[in-house]
C-alpha cells in the first residue's frame, strides 16, 4: 500500500467521522467493499454515539465483509447494538 493510498484512506475516514458528527441517521446504498469497511471501522471507533446507520448492499459486499475476520467481528458488534 502506497503512502498516497494510506493518506486517501485516512482522509475518507475523517470525512465519514465528520458525517457521523453532523447526522442523526445515514443510509448507505450500494457501497463498494472498501467504503463499507471504512464506514464500519469508523463507526466502531467513533467517539460518542454514532448515528443510526442503514446499509443496502449487494450480497457480494456483505459476504466479503464476513471473510475478513476483524471486519466481521466489528460488523457483528456494531449492528447488534
Amino acid at each position: 500500500m502506497s503512502a498516497s493510498t494510506t493518506a486517501l484512506d485516512q482522509e475518507f475516514a475523517e470525512t465519514i467521522d465528520s458525517l457521523f458528527q453532523d447526522a442523526d441517521s445515514i443510509l448507505i446504498v450500494n457501497p463498494e467493499p472498501d467504503v463499507f469497511k471504512t464506514t464500519v471501522l469508523t463507526a466502531v471507533s467513533f467517539d460518542g454515539k454514532p448515528p443510526d446507520i442503514q446499509v443496502l448492499a449487494s450480497a457480494d459486499v456483505l459476504k466479503a465483509s464476513l471473510e475478513d475476520f476483524i471486519l466481521a467481528s466489528q460488523v457483528t458488534v456494531f449492528f447488534a447494538e
